[in-house]
């Protein structure tokens, strides 16, 4: 349904982040990037 996803972009651009695809015919890859932080 893509709600997943959704959900998952919205939480991923709360904490500074991104998510960026690349799809295919065969298939899709997903990056998720997010900032450093100190621990």
């Amino acid at each position: 349904s893509g709600l997943g996803l959704t959900i998952a972009k919205h939480i991923v651009e709360k904490h500074g982040g991104s998510i960026n695809l690349d799809s295919t015919k065969k298939k899709t890859h997903f990056c998720i990037s997010l900032p450093k932080c100190s621990v």
